[in-house]
């Protein structure tokens, strides 16, 4: 997960975008 996060667009505090977080989920089959 961490390179996920890594490669998942980040806002400038830090955090995941919601959005960009819903994509990679659903490309990602659980």
């Amino acid at each position: 997960t961490s390179i996920a996060f890594k490669n998942a667009d980040l806002n400038k505090d830090g955090t995941l975008d919601v959005n960009e977080f819903r994509q990679f989920i659903n490309v990602r089959p659980q």
